[in-house]
């Protein structure tokens, strides 16, 4: 169904993008997931939550469905405007978003405003997916501050991964932000990213990965030391697309050891992820490292679920 709706609709301002559990975004599934009763799972949904599917029993349900969810997202104004470059070097993908907001709300840390990029492929069925239109990376970078009508430019970094033909990849990026506490959330706009040129890369952070375990009733997390080395005379800022965790800076600039602390209060069970960016302040050059905190918890007999993958099917791209 999928297929044939991104088929259907190829020449029309809208993506269809068949995500592997877990998505890029797990708050936006996790609102959804408590307007109804009971577990449930998301397997559709449209403008970052604006309208959502739990499945469907028979073809023309799916039909009807999908199509009413399609067409919902395709006559949503643009709310902002949003050019993309990327360039892919060394197994990573690697965007720069500008974006204006024409949107009546200025986005920010406090309504979990954020830029998401990704890449698909389509034209082949990966595995772990569903449909022909398979994500085979994606990213987010937080939005601190974005007044109405002020232009805001972000980077986003993520590796990509089993891509059959390179051919057949495109690169998209979009923003949305949350349109109340514990509300769902609003996408603005999305558009296709360019291809360019690789920047040259000045500054380097390691370890890139960083893993930790926290068991059932843990009281606290260890702090994490990261190591940003930096061409001379290079001056840069680290920054985190999740609020949960604080950044110490001795100096900013050359190599440096930078120590990130965890509030634990703002953590939930199961994995957390968060992508720290390390930007020249002069150039578009970046490098960044990933630290993911798995908590453990009482599954409730959950423990050996598998989830099947979950569809962010459209993207409105004005």
């Amino acid at each position: 169904m999928i297929d044939q709706l991104a088929i259907d609709n190829a020449d029309k301002n809208i993506v269809y993008v068949d995500h592997d559990w877990p998505t890029p975004t797990p708050i936006r599934w996790e609102v959804i997931r408590h307007t109804e009763e009971g577990m449930g799972l998301t397997w559709a949904m449209v403008e970052s939550g604006q309208m959502y599917s739990r499945g469907v029993e028979t073809p023309e349900e799916a039909i009807e469905k999908y199509t009413a969810m399609s067409n919902y997202a395709m006559a949503k104004e643009a709310l902002a405007d949003i050019k993309a470059d990327y360039y892919v070097q060394d197994g990573m993908v690697y965007f720069k978003v500008t974006v204006t907001n024409l949107s009546e709300v200025t986005l920010s840390n406090e309504n979990n405003g954020f830029v998401h990029a990704f890449i698909k492929e389509t034209g082949y069925k990966h595995p772990t997916n569903t449909s022909h239109n398979a994500a085979r990376g994606v990213g987010m970078t937080r939005i601190e501050s974005l007044a109405i009508d002020a232009t805001g430019i972000y980077y986003v970094a993520f590796p990509h991964r089993d891509v059959n033909d390179w051919e057949n990849v495109e690169a998209y990026a979009f923003v949305d932000y949350q349109t109340e506490p514990n509300g769902v959330y609003n996408q603005l706009n999305a558009a296709k990213a360019t291809e360019v040129e690789p920047v040259e890369a000045n500054i380097t952070v390691s370890p890139a990965k960083t893993h930790i375990l926290a068991p059932i009733g843990y009281e606290t997390l260890r702090d994490v030391e990261l190591t940003v080395t930096a061409d001379e005379g290079v001056e840069w800022t680290v920054t985190a697309n999740q609020p949960w965790v604080t950044i110490d800076i001795p100096e900013a600039k050359g190599e440096t050891m930078v120590k990130l602390s965890f509030d634990k209060t703002l953590i939930h069970n199961g994995e957390n992820s968060v992508t720290l960016y390390v930007k020249d302040n002069e150039s578009d050059a970046f490098a960044f490292a990933q630290v993911s905190i798995w908590v453990e918890y009482d599954t409730g007999g959950w423990e050996k679920m598998i989830f099947p993958r979950i569809y962010f099917p459209v993207l409105n791209t004005k």
